[in-house]
């Protein structure tokens, strides 16, 4: 059975234009990252690749905007917020609807919506749901009204200040296509553009969809089968239907009849347990041929199971893709850098340079495994003893060195050190985290990766920090010590 992206492979090299002037945009970059590996030349002949990229590069690739990361967008929300609003709320509470409000934004220019009339009449909806007759209205009812009332000035602000870095996030940046598509779309790169693999469109994707069509320049490859296209009743191809009619999009090819064409062979086994699950998984892949591996995929029912099952995969299968995402807090390090936020959020005079730390808590850091690849498991223990023997209820890094020499605890000092601000505490994780690589050789490539993200977080929060906001925020008297946003 030829799958989708081989067929996608062939109708690529049958193309008549060059492959510098063809472009596939695809739903998402896992599916180019497929694409790439089936483009194989015809008759051996080298060819140029095309531009094979995701609906959102494209869509920032054209509009000429930059993708603010999800910091910069709740700090250009927060700036947006001071400039409008006369009660001002703390960074803190603001993080709590903020990012709401983004995704809310978002979808309101994905589908194309007048914003204005949008927000007001959530407005009016909201008010109507707080309306008692012959009551006035209360101080909370007040500001919960007026709060839906600023949405419209939020979202407009936001918009001024995104377009006057050069930024904007996808639902903004496709927006500003849809509007303009003749500024955006009349002069690209390529000669062809080819869409493929979607399902359902936004409003913004589908105008610059019809009017790539109508200019001769795009096409569109529908990922369909018989068995949900078909069927009224399959709410799979609710979209792909309504698609079918649309004759703007061109002709509705590629329809295959792979769901009811084959045999399907369906076995179940009832386990319990999420261990019990990921072992049983294991021991079917074992039955699999090495050679269908790259046919084979894990449908996991939550993020939990993720490690379960790694660790239950055969010994042969040493190349593997992982398409779901894993919370930190699920991951082992995660621990351990709770444990040093509980130490400082816990410590007495915890801007000093040697704050005084709950014994609990300074027990936790130092019973930590990953701890131990920076300081010795002895040190640790003897610590931990002498801590409890004389009964500390806080104790300083001072009064460590008194129980131990300073050679043993150097490598801790900066954790039992005083944090200031919120670079503080980021910095310092970035420093235990290069400690644990150095000393293991890489503690997983896991510790890369949060290493490299921790250190952009250092970076974003000095930019959050010089554009004053921190400021702001301290000005209202509303966010606690030590000042951790």
């Amino acid at each position: 059975m030829e799958s989708f992206i081989e067929h996608l492979a062939q109708i690529i090299n049958h193309q008549p234009v060059e492959g510098n002037e063809l472009c596939i945009v695809l739903p998402n970059r896992r599916a180019g990252l497929f694409l790439k590996r089936n483009l194989v030349p015809q008759n051996g002949k080298p060819r140029w690749v095309p531009s094979i990229m995701s609906v959102e590069d494209f869509v920032f690739s054209v509009s000429r905007l930059k993708e603010p990361d999800n910091v910069t967008l709740l700090a250009n929300l927060y700036k947006a917020h001071c400039n409008i609003s006369e009660k001002v709320v703390s960074f803190d509470n603001f993080l709590s609807w903020g990012t709401e409000i983004l995704r809310d934004f978002e979808e309101t220019d994905q589908y194309m919506v007048d914003p204005d009339n949008l927000f007001h009449y959530i407005r009016d909806v909201k008010e109507i749901d707080v309306w008692k007759p012959g009551e006035e209205q209360t101080e909370f009812e007040k500001n919960y009204i007026a709060f839906y009332e600023s949405l419209a000035d939020h979202y407009t602000a936001l918009k001024e200040i995104l377009l006057h870095n050069n930024q904007a996030y996808q639902g903004l940046a496709g927006r500003q296509i849809a509007e303009q598509p003749q500024l955006f779309l009349d002069e690209l790169p390529w000669k062809k553009i080819i869409f493929a693999g979607f399902n359902a469109l936004t409003p913004v994707q589908l105008v610059m969809i019809k009017y790539l069509i109508k200019a001769g320049k795009g096409e569109i490859i529908w990922d369909a089968d018989e068995y949900y296209l078909s069927d009224d009743n399959q709410e799979a191809g609710l979209f792909l239907r309504q698609y079918k009619q649309d004759k703007e999009l061109g002709p509705f090819v590629t329809v295959t009849n792979n769901f009811s064409g084959n045999g399907k062979n369906l076995y179940t086994c009832g386990i319990p347990g999420k261990v019990g699950q990921a072992r049983i998984a294991g021991c079917i892949l074992n039955e699999i041929p090495p050679e269908s591996y790259q046919n084979t995929a894990i449908v996991l029912a939550d993020e939990s199971l993720l490690l379960p099952v790694l660790n239950s995969l055969p010994e042969g299968i040493h190349k593997f893709n992982v398409t779901m995402g894993f919370p930190l807090t699920q991951a082992p390090l995660y621990s351990l850098i709770d444990c040093i936020f509980q130490l400082h959020v816990n410590a007495l005079n915890g801007t000093s340079e040697y704050p005084s730390f709950y014994h609990q808590d300074v027990v936790s850091i130092l019973q930590n495994n990953y701890l131990y690849r920076i300081i010795d498991h002895k040190t640790a223990n003897d610590l931990i003893n002498k801590i409890r023997k004389n009964n500390y209820s806080y104790i300083n890094f001072k009064e460590m060195l008194s129980l131990k020499s300073e050679a043993e605890l150097q490598p801790v000092r900066s954790i039992f050190s005083g944090i200031k601000s919120t670079i503080g505490i980021l910095t310092l994780l970035v420093e235990i985290i290069e400690k644990l690589k150095d000393t293991s050789g890489g503690v997983e490539r896991a510790m890369e990766e949060n290493e490299s993200g921790l250190a952009k977080r250092v970076e974003r929060a000095k930019a959050v920090n010089e554009s004053g906001l921190v400021k702001r925020v301290e000005n209202t008297n509303e966010v606690n010590e030590p000042g951790l946003v």
